[in-house]
C-alpha cells in the first residue's frame, strides 16, 4: 500500500511548495497533482515535478485534463505531463447529469455519449503509445462512467497499459453502486489507483419541498464505504497500489495532514482486518 494526497481541495489555500510540506507532514509517499489552465500546465507541472522529487516523493498522476475526445487538447496536456515527469493523466469523464435538474437539460442520450467516448479512446490509445502515458477516467457521479460496470463495456477492447480507471468507492455509493468485490472483479487490471474519502446519506428537501437524499462528507472511518470490504475485494485480485486521499472533511486546511494520518492508519487496519481469501460458502447459492 502506498498513499498520496489529491491537491484539488488544497491548491486554493496552499502554494505547491506548501502542499509538498503538508504531504510530508501527513506521511504520504506521493502526490496526485491537480493542474489548472492548459496554457500554464507545462510550466506548472515542471515546478510540481521538481518540488515532488526534491522532497523524495512520487508523482501518482496529474489530473484535470480536458474531455477525452478533444485530441488536440489532450496532446497539449500530455506534453505538459511529460514535462512534469508524469506517467498517468486523468482525462475528463464525459458528463451526463448530476441529478434531475441537470437531466432535464441534457439533450444527448447516454449511449451516444458512451459511443463518442469509445471513439475518443481509440485516438487516446495512439497518444498513449506515442507519449508513454496512461489515460484514466474516474468512477464519478454524473458521468458516463459512474458505475464500475461501464468499464468492461467500454474499455475491454483497449490496452490497460494506456487506459485505466480511478476507482472511487465513495463516488459509487452516490451513483452506480456495486459491491466492491464486483467492482474490482470487472475493472481488474484497469484500476490505476483508488480515491479515498467517505460520506453518509441524510434526508433533505428539494426547493419545492419533496423529500430527497443528500449526503455529507465523513472521515474515512465513519461513513457508507466499508474499507474492510474494499480491501478484501482488492486482496482477491492481488491489487496493492496507490490510495489517494481527496475531498477532506477538515474545515481548516492546516488540519488536513492529521486527517490523512488517521485515514492511513484506518486503511492499514482495514487491510489487516479483511479476509485474505474466499471461505467455504455458507449457502449453496447457484446450485
Amino acid at each position: 500500500m502506498k498513499f498520496s494526497i489529491n491537491t484539488n481541495g488544497l491548491k486554493n489555500h496552499y502554494t505547491p511548495e506548501q502542499i509538498v510540506q503538508e504531504a510530508l507532514k501527513a506521511g504520504v509517499q506521493g502526490i496526485e497533482w491537480g493542474l489548472g489552465s492548459i496554457d500554464t500546465a507545462a510550466k506548472d507541472a515542471a515546478l510540481m515535478k521538481k518540488l515532488t522529487f526534491d522532497a523524495g516523493l512520487e508523482i501518482v498522476s496529474y489530473i484535470n485534463a480536458g474531455i477525452l475526445w478533444k485530441t488536440d487538447d489532450i496532446r497539449r496536456w500530455s506534453e505538459a505531463v511529460l514535462a512534469g515527469g508524469g506517467r498517468v493523466l486523468r482525462v475528463a469523464h464525459p458528463w451526463f447529469a448530476w441529478d434531475y435538474n441537470e437531466s432535464v437539460h441534457q439533450g444527448e442520450d447516454f449511449m451516444t455519449l458512451v459511443e463518442r467516448s469509445r471513439d475518443g479512446l481509440v485516438r487516446l490509445m495512439a497518444l498513449g503509445k506515442e507519449y508513454g502515458l496512461r489515460y484514466v477516467l474516474e468512477t464519478h457521479k454524473g458521468s458516463c462512467f459512474a458505475s464500475p460496470l461501464m468499464v468492461p463495456l467500454v474499455l475491454k477492447e483497449f490496452d490497460p497499459e494506456y487506459c485505466g480507471v480511478i476507482y472511487d468507492p465513495a463516488n459509487t455509493v452516490l451513483e452506480g453502486y456495486v459491491l466492491p468485490r464486483i467492482a474490482v472483479e470487472v475493472m481488474k487490471e484497469y484500476i490505476a489507483y483508488l480515491h479515498v474519502k467517505n460520506l453518509m446519506f441524510k434526508e433533505g428537501k428539494s426547493p419545492d419541498g419533496r423529500t430527497r437524499l443528500e449526503f455529507e462528507r465523513r472521515t474515512v472511518d465513519n461513513g457508507s464505504v466499508d474499507y474492510v470490504e474494499v480491501m478484501f475485494a482488492l486482496k482477491l485480485h492481488n491489487w496493492d497500489g496507490w490510495f489517494s486521499f481527496e475531498e477532506f472533511v477538515s474545515q481548516e486546511p492546516s488540519a488536513v495532514a492529521d486527517e490523512v494520518k488517521k485515514g492511513i492508519e484506518h486503511l492499514k487496519w482495514c487491510r489487516q482486518e479483511s479476509k485474505n481469501s474466499l471461505e467455504i460458502p455458507f449457502l449453496p447459492f447457484n446450485f
